[in-house]
């Protein structure tokens, strides 16, 4: 289960994640990320792919506080490089647009670019949220409006006969976005992993702001020379928090890291969290793919300054 329309970034995530696993699967397109997590716990699909963190704008927020809510684990990921392409219909002009539809996040990860238009074109670019990458495609390969232009995936455009007006449109040069898999059983780990692959753990914990918490907490990892790879803090509410008596402006912190070989090790990093932290979850142990070779650089700066245009 993914999110958003066919030729959705998330559905692309999930063929090559589990194209590495040499499976067929078929995707389920919903509306929303509480929709994807909804949808594996009460068994409409066997797994969800879902983005957590974005090179260019940082984490799925929705993301993370949907992982309290529900009891499922995580137990895959993979990197995928994303080449967001302004899209247009045949017959229209850079010039023309007037309006650009795309993901809010997507939007976001490509606003130095579209600032650069506005300020060659000489006015401003209305910027309109849909909910995935494909719907906005979509809805401008309907051809009701000449001058809305979508950006998406260069695979789902190619499909829907859109024009490429420019490739590559990312702040971040060589941008990729990490997606989780989520599923209602924890991972079997191979023993011997394939090249290009690495074991990761997530966990989250809640402790009281007390004098030293972050040092007892990375303490813990540090002593038993455990790399800790990601560490993300968010608000602790009454209403999603799976912890009891979280107040405001106290935090559930997300970790992940690399679990030793060692199993007891492990196990002693986990009996030693629980000493020091009020509560520790663990969301999952899995492999982790690493990220495509990155692809040319993009020359939409130098093509703007230049004056040319599709």
């Amino acid at each position: 289960m993914v999110l958003g329309h066919p030729g959705s970034y998330s559905e692309v995530a999930a063929n090559q994640y589990f194209s590495g696993q040499c499976l067929s699967i078929k995707t389920v397109g919903v509306m929303s990320f509480r929709d994807v997590f909804e949808g594996v716990s009460q068994g409409k699909a066997a797994y969800g792919v879902l983005p957590i963190e974005n090179s260019e704008s940082g984490a799925f927020r929705s993301v993370y506080d949907l992982l309290l809510k529900h009891d499922l684990y995580i137990v895959g990921e993979t990197d995928v490089q994303e080449e967001h392409c302004l899209c247009i219909p045949n017959g229209t002009h850079l010039e023309d647009i007037t309006q650009v539809l795309s993901h809010p996040e997507v939007l976001e990860q490509c606003d130095e670019y579209l600032m650069q238009l506005e300020k060659k074109l000489g006015r401003n670019i209305h910027r309109m949220a849909t909910t995935d990458t494909a719907k906005a495609l979509h809805t401008v390969a309907e051809g009701k409006e000449a001058s809305w232009a979508a950006i998406g995936s260069l695979q789902s455009a190619q499909g829907l006969n859109l024009k490429i007006a420019q490739n590559n449109l990312s702040n971040d040069l060589i941008m990729s976005t990490r997606y989780i898999v989520i599923s209602k059983e924890p991972a079997t780990i191979p023993i011997i992993l394939s090249p290009g692959t690495v074991r990761k753990a997530s966990i989250c914990v809640t402790f009281r702001n007390r004098p030293g918490g972050l040092f007892k907490l990375f303490s813990c990892f540090a002593l038993r020379d455990i790399n800790v790879l990601k560490f993300e803090s968010r608000p602790q509410s009454s209403r999603r928090s799976m912890f009891k008596g979280g107040n405001h402006w106290e935090y559930v912190f997300y970790l992940d890291y690399e679990p030793s070989k060692d199993e007891t090790v492990n196990l002693l990093l986990m009996s030693n969290l629980s000493e020091y932290c009020e509560s520790v979850r663990e969301l999952g142990v899995y492999v982790s793919t690493s990220a495509p070779s990155a692809s040319n650089v993009p020359e939409w700066a130098q093509a703007l300054g230049s004056g040319n245009s599709s």
